[in-house]
């Protein structure tokens, strides 16, 4: 016999959009259990080559975009109720209504990646995604900056890697560290003309990205 759902319409509507953002958000900016969302990003957006690697990796990063993924997701759990879509709507939507509340994201982003994979999230602006690339064991690597560039994601797999902005070589011991199997987002910055990583025992995966 199927359980009836529980919430009244208006409030499973207000739930849908709540949980509409969180999920956008969940899905673009946040790690995720395992950093499973991060490797995601990760392993679309470093194969430019790739035509349908890179249009993952844009939708990956833009939470305008996946919202209207989410959103109809949200809308037919919302249009057709069960017990169950009750539940998803509910735990999604209050944790978009806790997101909103306490101002962890205004309107998406992130700033600087603390240790152990935390975040320090501040209000951004939209970011656009420029691409990505990814090395192996790179010794004193001098990045390749795309134009407009004012943000980078460091994200590395199997080992530490250290990194230099706008100033000579990285090696071991440079202010710039990224932790195992950790990562860091650099930025915005105006300023960013140059930048150099070092993690000689590591796949190091590098996303660029635009502020609007």
């Amino acid at each position: 016999m199927p359980l009836d759902p529980l919430l009244p319409v208006v409030v499973r509507w207000i739930l849908a959009g709540l949980a509409t953002y969180r999920l956008a958000e969940l899905v673009a900016l946040d790690d995720g259990p395992l950093r499973i969302f991060a490797r995601l990003r990760g392993w679309a957006g470093c194969h430019p080559s790739d035509l349908i690697r890179e249009n993952l990796a844009e939708l990956l990063h833009c939470p305008y975009c996946l919202g209207v993924w989410f959103g109809l997701f949200c809308a037919l759990l919302a249009m057709w109720p069960t017990l169950g879509g009750d539940l998803v709507l509910g735990a999604f939507g209050l944790a978009g209504a806790q997101a909103v509340l306490t101002g962890i994201r205004s309107q998406g982003g992130r700033h600087e990646m603390g240790g152990a994979g935390k975040a320090q999230r501040v209000e951004l602006r939209y970011w656009e995604f420029l691409g990505g690339e990814v090395f192996t064991n790179p010794g004193n690597q001098a990045l390749t900056l795309p134009a407009g560039c004012t943000i980078v994601e460091i994200d590395s797999e199997d080992g530490v890697c250290y990194y230099a902005i706008n100033q000579g070589g990285a090696a071991p011991g440079s202010h710039g560290f990224v932790p195992l199997n950790g990562g860091r987002i650099i930025g915005p910055l105006s300023n960013l003309t140059s930048l150099t990583v070092h993690a000689p025992a590591a796949t190091v995966h590098i996303l660029y990205f635009r502020e609007h």
